[in-house]
Formats: structure tokens, C-alpha cells, sequence
């Protein structure tokens, strides 16, 4: 069942229509404006950039770590309904050298901070920082030890 709307209540529907429209059109003018004053002001262009990367390459360095890792093939929420004071964990699955399951359940924050994904690394520094590294950034910097 659909409403009439009447005469009034239609010119102001429309007329609210409109405002949104000049609102928005003022502020696409006003956001090209400042683009185009700050283009202005610093005349940058493309090889100067470039020119500037070049100057300013960060220094490298070379991993000689010793870490714990897991390669991640699959991620679950875990929320624990019977104990309302504990807080959800993310577990993360993977598998060892013999491809026995292995799990790690690792709080939300750390999901927040190094948003892991599968076939990602979670990896533990000798110091006991968890963290999360890509697959192809992992396999590149480190070699399995094998004992």
C-alpha cells in the first residue's frame, strides 16, 4: 500500500532534493579549487618527484633472525558463549612438518593490528613478539631450520 503525497508535501521533498544537490555540487567545486591551489603553490611535477625518491631511498638491511612460524591455511573466530568475562580469539590453523594440525588462538587485537590472512605467516620473535608477515615477504627473507 503505497501513500499520496500531497502537493506541499511533494515541493518540499523536491526542494530538500535540491538542496542536497547544490550541496553537493559546492562541495565538489570547493574540493577542485583547493586541488588546483595547492597544484599552484607547489608545481609539482612527475619527474621532480621521481628525482626526489631517488635522492631520498631508504637505507636496506638484511634479516639474520631466528624465528617461530606457522603458515596460516585457515582463520575462525572462536567466541566462548559458556564464559562471558573472556573475550573472542581468532584461532589460526595451519600444519606442521609431518601435516598434523596445528592451531594458535591469538586475541583480537592482534587480528586488528597485523590483520592476518591465509597463507600469511604468523611468526614469533625470540623475544616473544607476535606478528604477521606475507607469504611472498617470508618465504623471501627466511629459510626453514631444520633440526
Amino acid at each position: 500500500m503505497t501513500r499520496e503525497f500531497t502537493v506541499k508535501e511533494r515541493l518540499a521533498i523536491a526542494d530538500d532534493w535540491i538542496k542536497a544537490v547544490e550541496c553537493r555540487d559546492r562541495r565538489k567545486k570547493t574540493m577542485t579549487y583547493l586541488r588546483r591551489k595547492h597544484k599552484r603553490q607547489h608545481n609539482y611535477k612527475y619527474e621532480d618527484i621521481q628525482e626526489n625518491k631517488k635522492m631520498s631511498e631508504l637505507i636496506k638491511y638484511k634479516c639474520h633472525k631466528t624465528v617461530e612460524a606457522m603458515k596460516i591455511v585457515k582463520l575462525e573466530r572462536v567466541d566462548f558463549e559458556d564464559e562471558p568475562n573472556k573475550d573472542s580469539v581468532l584461532r589460526l590453523f595451519g600444519a606442521d612438518n609431518e601435516d598434523n594440525v596445528m592451531t594458535v588462538d591469538v586475541s583480537m587485537d592482534y587480528y586488528r593490528k597485523h590483520l592476518p590472512k591465509i597463507d600469511g605467516y604468523y611468526v614469533v620473535y625470540e623475544d616473544g613478539y607476535e606478528s604477521h608477515s606475507p607469504k611472498i615477504a617470508f618465504e623471501d627473507g627466511y629459510e626453514r631450520i631444520v633440526a
